[in-house]
């Protein structure tokens, strides 16, 4: 991981010679490898809302250039995760109360969906796997362990879209998670019993898929996504 509240500093380590000489294939790995780590930051919290990230300094301790530095936080500003500008430099963007009402907006248009196809479906490989998911789910949040419990969350309503097999709504899926992660985090941490409240909501949804019910998974998936936003501040 890397350290929160990074500033410029003229002593920064030179980047070595190979980043520098590295084939295009491997500046695309270098870039990717940047923009994983930096993202693993800014939603861990190491560097929390209106950080300031000085260019010079991220080169010096991820060792490379600035070209994959700078690919990595264009990706990073186009998710609206930084923010770039000549006049206040790279800045940790927060999620806005008006990004977050319209992420559960998306949420609300296709998780349901989801869970009442996969009800539909009952596919026995897929209910084993939710299940299986759901066992970890238990040990971890049961060890209160938030920044995992956080990760897991994710993790398994993106197995839900994954089952139900539709790249788009994985893809955008994956985008509300990379804008709610933080605040999913800030809940499960301040907001005593939600875990526990989560899993059960998990489980719920679980067991109506397996059942082969649709609309009651769908129901299941309505009250957890209700349940989750009472949570949010849309002011």
């Amino acid at each position: 991981m890397l350290p929160m509240g990074l500033t410029d500093s003229a002593g920064a380590a030179e980047p070595r010679s190979e980043t520098r000489a590295a084939s295009p294939a491997k500046k695309m790995l270098l870039k990717d490898t940047a923009y994983q780590k930096l993202k693993e930051s800014i939603l861990s919290g190491q560097f929390p809302p209106g950080s300031f990230l000085a260019e010079r300094q991220l080169t010096g301790l991820l060792g490379m250039s600035k070209t994959p530095i700078r690919a990595a936080l264009e990706h990073l500003e186009s998710e609206c995760l930084v923010s770039v500008s000549p006049q206040q430099g790279i800045v940790v963007r927060d999620i806005s109360p008006r990004e977050i009402y319209d992420v559960f907006d998306i949420r609300y248009a296709l998780e349901p969906h989801v869970a009442k196809a996969l009800g539909a479906r009952h596919v026995e490989d897929g209910i084993a796997r939710l299940r299986a998911h759901l066992a970890v789910q238990e040990v971890v949040y049961a060890q209160n362990k938030v920044l995992d419990a956080t990760r897991l969350d994710r993790e398994f309503h993106m197995l839900l879209c994954e089952l139900h097999g539709n790249r788009e709504i994985i893809k955008v899926m994956d985008q509300v998670w990379d804008k709610l992660f933080r605040e999913v985090v800030r809940i499960l941490g301040q907001k005593q019993g939600r875990m526990q409240a989560s899993i059960t909501e998990h489980r719920a949804i679980v067991e109506a898929i397996g059942t082969g019910d649709g609309e009651a998974a769908q129901a299941r998936m309505l009250d957890h996504i209700n349940h989750t936003k009472q949570f949010f501040s849309f002011q």
